[in-house]
């Protein structure tokens, strides 16, 4: 019975001169990494934590993440995150980057771990589509990684750490895996040729998908300024714009080749072979980019002068009876018989702007005027301008519609609103789509960012 005694107390003797031999060395990367969920801890004190989506991350979800009982067998004594400052945070703290997680051993020993919130690009301690906006803007940009922007932890960041952020929001989680399957192949079109002051069109388009659908795209678009004016861009996408440069980043749901990827408006504005081309193309299908079969493509449009014969040339003067000069417009609507030479004639209605006489035929022509003189949103203050198509706001979270008060530049023209109404968190796209009297549009765009409702979480 003695010797029992005595083998036991050696044995609880020697466990007793290991725990008291612990230092920080024993809690080592690998072991908090097999004790920790959506946290990595890195060999250079940083400890990349994966947030909640859409959800304020606290103190308490930090803690929770932590096998702590495990890590009592290897000396830990507690485990507290701290302020910058070292002063330690209560359990309903909100979590942002630049905390730090403090494990205290029992010999007084300290490890600390700073924290990186991934994905939580504007710093408030939440994950959601505002961040996703932060991201592309930064992207856009062209800011340098740092470990709040390398969503995927590649040390890069690319179209890719945007994309997946987009998808784990959308998805709300982080288990998003994707693999790039199809191969792709890029599609850019157009007509052949185009007289001075026509519309042009380039349609830009992506086939080839069995498997995979795009999340987002990049590139440059590059055509001569001389010949050709950018006029708009129509894409069905929440997320990206173009830049003066003709640099382009866009986000959506999902696209898989059953229509149009972007459409580029131009107006033709002198004799020439113009030639627009898309550059640096890369796209995503989340994680992975798409397999494309070029990264560059090119089309081509032949501008002419019209010649006396060509009724619709808005370049050339029309003489009336008076010898006074009148320059037409690009479009034309109605041919009515008529007996007269050449003359001006008035409008035949209210909708019908105005019309000329050559060679025994009528012309009456309709306004192509479709843009917004001025645009006011009531309590809110853009810089409107009628050339520029896209505006950003943000609102409170108890904002559901603007108030908006518009005056078209033509009196002929019409408008209408769209999206202007039950706006949700997050990102809401509001449209003001402008029909000139000749049927064509434009379309303004302003982005609306509605706050999350800040819920104060109860004390425990």
């Amino acid at each position: 019975m003695k010797k029992i005694l005595l083998f036991i107390f050696a044995f609880l003797s020697f466990f007793s001169i290991t725990y008291a031999d612990v230092n920080y060395e024993n809690i080592t990367d690998d072991l908090l990494n097999s004790l920790s969920s959506n946290i990595y801890y890195t060999n250079n004190s940083i400890s990349i934590v994966k947030g909640n989506i859409s959800e304020y991350l606290y103190v308490s979800d930090i803690i929770n993440n932590i096998d702590i009982n495990s890590l009592l067998g290897y000396g830990v004594d507690s485990v507290n995150i701290t302020f910058n400052d070292g002063n330690v945070a209560d359990s309903d703290e909100i979590v942002k980057s630049g905390m730090e997680i403090l494990f205290t051993l029992s010999d007084d020993t300290q490890k600390k771990y700073e924290i990186v919130y991934v994905g939580d690009i504007n710093d408030d301690g939440i994950i959601n589509n505002l961040d996703v906006e932060d991201i592309l803007n930064e992207y856009k940009d062209g800011n340098d990684v740092d470990r709040v922007n390398d969503i995927n932890n590649d040390g890069l960041f690319n179209l890719l750490d945007v994309t997946s952020l987009y998808r784990i929001v959308s998805n709300s989680s982080w288990d998003i895996i994707n693999s790039s399957h199809d191969n792709l192949y890029n599609e850019l079109s157009s007509q052949d040729s185009a007289y001075v002051g026509d519309e042009i069109e380039v349609n830009y388009s992506i086939k080839g998908f069995d498997l995979d659908s795009l999340v987002g795209i990049e590139g440059i678009i590059n055509y001569d300024d001389s010949l050709l004016e950018l006029t708009s861009v129509d894409i069905n996408s929440n997320y990206g714009s173009i830049d003066n440069e003709g640099k382009f980043i866009y986000l959506f749901d999902e696209y898989n080749g059953d229509s149009t990827l972007i459409t580029f408006k131009f107006k033709a504005l002198k004799v020439g072979d113009a030639i627009v081309s898309i550059d640096n193309i890369n796209a995503s299908v989340g994680c992975e980019l798409a397999k494309l079969d070029s990264n560059n493509i090119n089309t081509s449009i032949n501008i002419i002068e019209k010649n006396e014969e060509d009724i619709n040339d808005d370049s050339s003067d029309v003489v009336d009876n008076n010898n006074n000069s009148e320059v037409l417009p690009t479009k034309t609507d109605y041919v009515i018989p008529s007996n007269n030479n050449v003359s001006l004639v008035k409008p035949m209605n209210s909708y019908i702007t105005y019309g000329y006489v050559i060679e025994g035929v009528t012309y009456i022509h309709l306004s192509c005027i479709n843009s917004i003189d001025m645009l006011r949103i009531k309590n809110y203050t853009i810089d409107f301008n009628k050339d520029i198509l896209e505006y950003n706001i943000d609102v409170d979270s108890n904002v559901d519609s603007l108030n908006l008060d518009i005056i078209l530049s033509s009196n002929l023209a019409s408008y209408e609103v769209i999206g202007n109404e039950k706006f949700k968190t997050g990102k809401n796209v509001v449209k003001v789509i402008v029909t000139a009297e000749d049927g064509s549009t434009k379309t303004y765009t302003i982005n609306v960012n509605k706050k999350a409702e800040i819920k104060e979480k109860d004390d425990k």
